[in-house]
């Protein structure tokens, strides 16, 4: 009886859902089609982001959107670890098709595997189409900045690549955001709130099992 109880407690505990959090948000609800920065096989973009605490990657939304110009409106998403102030190693990526031709419909991907994003660090996300023919658009958000050059909207950093290199820009961001599972150090033994509710569950039992015999 003792062990069912235990082993209840501990049951409902590790069945309580987590509740993702925004761990990077740029205005991507309304994204600007008429300015965008590129993503297609030649020339492509980075956006970077710090993770505030750590968390478990759950969802980037981005966007993106095809103009119905030509090729087959796929791009592959890639999400990359820092190198210098520049993108580096390729943690995951995620290949998507059917992106939107028009505003503001969100290309959203999700993990295949566990990535855990590191307090303090910073991370790029990277759009690029898959097909030569294919010129595909990561539209501009549209928050609201204290840079006087881009008072409509959020401005940072860039990155751009045709093919040679990354180069830096000081510019209006891509529209993007980063969900995350909060990662919560284990609590010690003395103070975890599971343990209690074991240690009450037992007393339970005992007072049951003292008032049976």
């Amino acid at each position: 009886m003792v062990a069912r109880l235990v082993f209840g407690a501990l049951l409902v505990f590790a069945s309580l859902p987590a509740s993702a959090d925004v761990v990077f948000s740029d205005s991507p609800a309304s994204y600007n089609t008429t300015d965008a920065w590129s993503a297609t096989t030649s020339l492509y973009t980075a956006a970077p982001f710090v993770a505030s605490a750590n968390y478990d990657l759950t969802q980037l939304d981005l966007g993106l959107f095809n103009p119905g110009l030509t090729g087959d409106d796929s791009v592959m998403i890639t999400l990359v670890s820092d190198s210098s102030g520049l993108p580096g190693a390729t943690i995951e990526s995620w290949t998507v098709s059917s992106v939107p031709e028009n505003c503001c419909t969100l290309v959203t991907v999700t993990p295949t595997q566990t990535v855990l994003l590191a307090a303090g660090e910073q991370y790029w996300v990277i759009a690029q189409a898959t097909d030569p023919a294919t010129v595909d658009y990561w539209g501009d958000n549209k928050g609201t900045s204290n840079n006087p050059a881009f008072p409509d909207n959020y401005s940072g950093t860039v990155a751009t690549n045709n093919g040679t290199g990354w180069t830096l820009h000081d510019d209006i961001t891509p529209a993007f955001d980063v969900l995350g599972d909060p990662v919560s150090p284990v609590p010690e033994p003395k103070s975890g709130l599971p343990l209690a509710a074991v240690a009450i569950a037992v007393m339970i039992a005992i007072r049951r099992r003292s008032a049976v015999s």
